[in-house]
C-alpha cells in the first residue's frame, strides 16, 4: 500500500515537471518570437535603402519611387505593408503607446497604398503621400521620446540605462529630422528632385531601424535572455 502511494507520489511529481517543463519552454519560446520579430524589423528597415537600388531595374530619386519600378516595386510593398502590419498590432505598455503605433502601421499602409505619381518627382509640394510618410515618422518618434523608456527603471545597471535612453532619443530625433529635411528639400525645389532626398529618407529609415534595435537589446536586458542561444532555442525547438 506504501509502495503504491509512492508510486503515486512519483508519479504526479514527474507529471508536474512535465507541466513547468512544458511551460518553461512555451514562454522561451515566445520570448524568442517577440525579440526576433523586433530584431527582423529593425533589419528589414536597415535593408531597405541598401537592396531597393540594387535589385531595382532603373535608379530611383526616392525611396517611394521604387513603387513603380517593375523589379523592386514587390519588394517595396511587400516590406512596408509587413511592417505596417506588425505595427499595428504591436503591444506596448500603455495605452497611448499602443494607439501611436497602430497608427503608424496605419499610415505606414496608406504611405504604399496612396503612392507618389510614376513621373519622376512630379507631385506638388505639398501631397497626402508625403504627409502620410511624415505621421508615420511623427508617431514613432513621439513613441521613442516619451514612451519607450519607460520601462528602464527595471533595468539595473545606471549606465546601461542612460545608454538605451540615448540611443531612444537619437532614433526619435533621426525620424523627425531626416523626414524634415526630405520635406523641406522637396518644399525648396518645388517639383524638382534631389539626391539628398533619398539620403534624408534613407536617414530617417535607419532611426527606425535603431528604434527596433534598441528595444530588443531592452527587451533581451529586461527579460535576462541570450539573443545568440535564442535564436538557438528557436530552431532546436522546431
Amino acid at each position: 500500500m506504501k509502495q503504491d502511494r509512492a508510486e503515486a507520489a512519483a508519479c504526479d511529481r514527474a507529471a508536474v515537471h512535465r507541466r513547468l517543463r512544458s511551460k518553461r519552454q512555451f514562454l522561451l519560446r515566445a520570448s524568442s518570437a517577440f525579440l526576433v520579430s523586433c530584431f527582423g524589423l529593425g533589419v528589414v528597415a536597415l535593408l531597405t535603402p541598401i537592396v531597393l537600388p540594387l535589385i531595382a531595374a532603373e535608379p530611383s530619386p526616392t525611396i517611394s519611387h521604387f513603387y513603380h519600378d517593375p523589379v523592386a516595386g514587390d519588394v517595396f510593398v511587400g516590406m512596408l505593408s509587413a511592417t505596417g502590419v506588425f505595427l499595428f498590432f504591436f503591444q506596448g505598455l500603455s495605452r497611448i503607446e499602443n494607439a501611436l503605433l497602430s497608427a503608424a502601421g496605419i499610415f505606414l499602409l496608406l504611405v504604399v497604398f496612396v503612392p507618389v505619381a510614376p513621373e519622376t518627382c512630379t507631385d506638388p509640394a505639398f501631397n497626402w503621400h508625403g504627409a502620410f510618410a511624415l505621421m508615420f515618422f511623427a508617431c514613432l518618434a513621439v513613441v521613442a521620446i516619451f514612451f519607450a523608456k519607460n520601462r528602464l527603471e527595471h533595468i539595473e545597471e545606471p549606465s546601461l540605462r542612460t545608454r538605451i535612453r540615448h540611443a531612444y532619443n537619437l532614433a526619435g530625433l533621426v525620424m523627425i529630422l531626416g523626414p524634415a529635411t526630405a520635406f523641406a528639400i522637396h518644399q525648396s525645389s518645388g517639383v524638382q528632385c534631389s539626391d539628398w532626398i533619398y539620403r534624408a529618407e534613407a536617414v530617417a529609415t535607419l532611426g527606425f531601424a535603431l528604434f527596433w534595435f534598441t528595444k530588443t537589446f531592452e527587451y533581451k536586458k529586461l527579460m535576462g535572455l541570450n539573443f545568440t542561444r535564442l535564436l538557438v532555442n528557436m530552431v532546436s525547438l522546431r
